[in-house]
């Protein structure tokens, strides 16, 4: 017969209901340890942000964008930004510098006419030079997992109307600069450099001597002084000029006649076709002031003055020995519309204006800007 052993009993049956006891502390700790195990998620980038601004252009309106833009971003560096913003007539300038470590940093300038879009379009621009994952996370399209198979998927969530983030597209920045070059006169490379930067309006102011003779008693000199506009192959010139007085005896005396000068005021327009380094300027215009007429070796030296008025064309040469600063060379023919006699009472005539008026200047001018 067979004997059974109580206290063995008792034994086996505190093994059996403290099994699960056990088997559920020990998942308890696996699952505890596990937790313990999990990565924590990157902290991401710290931003800190410099912004001179008015004060309708908040620094919220860059901060929050680069928040957004960043969410989720794996790069642990402190992003370093400053930031000046100016408003004038032409709208808003965003001037940008930013730096994120070793090969991480920039400057950016932005132009737009609200503040939101030049703060939107600094803030993607620097996003993407710090994680260029930025767009991979701005396009990439949420996926929904299926139910397991044979399992009812039951009523299809809704969900609210998310708008998407709006990302304004910075805008173009000029154009680098690119290292001097030498080219060839026939190349046409100076023609496409010269399309690419687009026909600047720029100032002239000069200054140049004055040689004249024909219409007056000489050659005589003078002065001349011009202010004008260039732009592209182009220019338009206001110039003023004064002729010194030079002398005529009389064919009865020798000792007495007459001294002739002259001043006028006039317009030119121009076309200048560039060859090489040298500028080739062809005018067309017309001038308006007065010859003067002065006695010598008289009783009574009363000077007598007459209008005098001038079509004319010119031809020279403009070389710019530095962006600023050219001399030029230049030849007048002039044709007076009006032609008076200067005479000197006892003498008779002593002279009358030439039919035309052949002329040169040679000088320096200043382009501005």
């Amino acid at each position: 017969m067979a004997r059974c052993n109580g206290g063995g009993v008792y034994t086996v049956i505190g093994m059996v209901l403290g099994l699960p006891i056990a088997l559920s502390g020990a998942l308890a700790m696996a699952g505890s340890a596990s937790a313990r195990a999990q990565p924590e998620p990157a902290a991401g980038p710290r931003i800190e942000v410099r912004w001179t601004a008015p004060e309708d252009c908040p620094a919220s309106a860059f901060t929050d964008a680069m928040d957004r833009l960043l969410a989720g971003s794996t790069v642990d560096s402190t992003i370093a930004v400053e930031a000046t913003v100016d408003h004038d007539a032409d709208g808003w300038h965003l001037r940008t510098r930013f730096e994120a470590g070793p090969d991480r940093s920039g400057e950016r300038t932005f132009h737009a006419p609200a503040c939101p879009t030049i703060a939107n379009a600094a803030a993607l621009a620097i996003a993407i030079a710090v994680d260029p994952t930025v767009l991979d996370r701005l396009t990439a399209a949420p996926t929904q997992s299926s139910p397991p198979p044979g399992e009812d998927p039951g009523p299809e969530p809704t969900t609210a109307a998310v708008e998407p983030a709006l990302v304004p597209e910075p805008l173009p920045e000029d154009p680098p600069l690119g290292p001097i070059e030498a080219i060839d006169a026939g190349s046409g490379a100076g023609d496409r450099i010269r399309a690419e930067t687009g026909p600047e309006i720029r100032g002239v102011v000069a200054v140049g001597g004055l040689l004249d003779g024909v219409a007056l008693p000489g050659p005589g000199g003078g002065i001349a002084l011009t202010g004008g506009i260039i732009q592209g192959l182009w220019r338009a010139e206001i110039v003023g000029t004064y002729r010194f007085g030079t002398e005529r005896a009389s064919p009865v005396r020798a000792d007495a006649g007459g001294r002739f000068s002259r001043w006028t005021a006039g317009v030119r327009a121009c076309a200048v076709p560039v060859v090489g380094p040298v500028e080739l300027p062809a005018c067309v215009g017309a001038d308006a002031g007065q010859t003067i007429g002065g006695g010598y070796g008289v009783p009574v030296t009363q000077v007598a003055t007459r209008p005098w008025f001038a079509v004319l064309a010119a031809a020279g040469i403009a070389w710019p020995i530095v962006p600023r600063i050219a001399l030029f060379a230049r030849g007048t023919l002039a044709v007076p519309v009006l032609r008076h006699e200067f005479v000197i009472r006892g003498l008779g005539l002593v002279h009358r204006v030439g039919p035309v008026s052949v002329g040169g200047r040679l000088g320096i001018e200043l382009r501005l800007p």
